[in-house]
């Protein structure tokens, strides 16, 4: 198990080349074996199937299903859907809702409640701590890994988009808003919502448009404390969401009105999530 949570590290963290596991080393290469290829690959197979059943049995386990449906797909609408969801995206969450001590080194093992992220250094990457914090506490890398790999394998079962919404929705997520400088959705998250996982883009076809459109304010929090602190007629907001790649949906958000968030969030809600 130890030696395939490597090979799988490997397809779910961008930039980390095979070469790594192949053997030979120091600029040695020796010319494929197809047998040799067919046994690693068949064994790696295995080895997947292994961890994906494991992240099955976590689910179970650690009552993931609860809250997000055992096959993923939740039927709460505040709780998103992880069905379909890419790996490595997945696996950063989870990595992310280890609450930090002062020296940035997970909290692993002690369940810590209540302890909230103000914007100060409580929370080392922005997430407000809440109860994925503490079902996260405990769960081992190899665990969360698991969890991550089982969760992307799953069907994702879409929803519908409001038809009052749809078509200005549509428009920016296809479109953007240039007025305004809203860059197009789909640059980043594809025509189906898919993401990029290599770029731990999210999956975002599919999702509950309530949860979609909570998270999207949330980045706008983050991006108006930001201000607030660095302009004194900013508008003062609550700590909100600040994990998201180089800041970016902070900046793409901070420039939607709540109309534009609602029509996005209920569009993305009837995409298919794949390609």
């Amino acid at each position: 198990m130890k030696k395939y949570i490597a090979v799988l590290v490997m397809s779910l963290v961008p930039g980390v080349s095979s070469s790594l596991y192949a053997g030979g080393g120091h600029g040695e290469h020796k010319k494929a074996d197809p047998a040799a290829m067919k046994a690693k690959a068949e064994a790696a197979a295995k080895a997947r199937a292994a961890v994906i059943s494991n992240g099955q049995a976590l689910v179970k386990s650690k009552g993931c299903g609860g809250c997000h449906g055992v096959d993923g797909n939740s039927v709460i609408a505040a709780n998103p859907k992880l069905a379909g969801q890419n790996a490595a995206y997945l696996l950063k969450q989870l990595q992310n809702f280890k609450l930090q001590d002062k020296n940035g080194k997970p909290l692993t093992g002690k369940l810590l409640i209540g302890k909230r992220y103000d914007g100060s250094k409580n929370g080392k990457y922005g997430v407000s701590p809440g109860i994925m914090n503490g079902q996260v506490a405990t769960l081992s890398q190899d665990e969360m890994l698991s969890l991550a790999t089982y969760f992307s394998v799953q069907k994702l079962k879409p929803g519908k988009s409001e038809l009052a919404q749809k078509t200005l929705g549509e428009k920016i997520y296809i479109g953007g808003n240039v007025g305004t400088g809203v860059p197009a959705c789909i640059g980043c998250h594809g025509p189906a919502g898919a993401g990029n996982n290599a770029a731990l883009y999210p999956a975002i076809g599919g999702q509950h448009a309530a949860y979609t459109e909570a998270q999207l304010k949330h980045f706008r929090s983050a991006a108006l404390v930001w201000l607030a602190h660095n302009k004194k007629d900013a508008p003062m907001a609550r700590a909100g969401r600040k994990n998201d790649k180089g800041h970016r949906m902070q900046a793409v958000v901070l420039r939607m009105t709540d109309v534009e968030i609602k029509a996005v969030a209920s569009y993305l809600q009837g995409l298919r999530g794949t390609q």
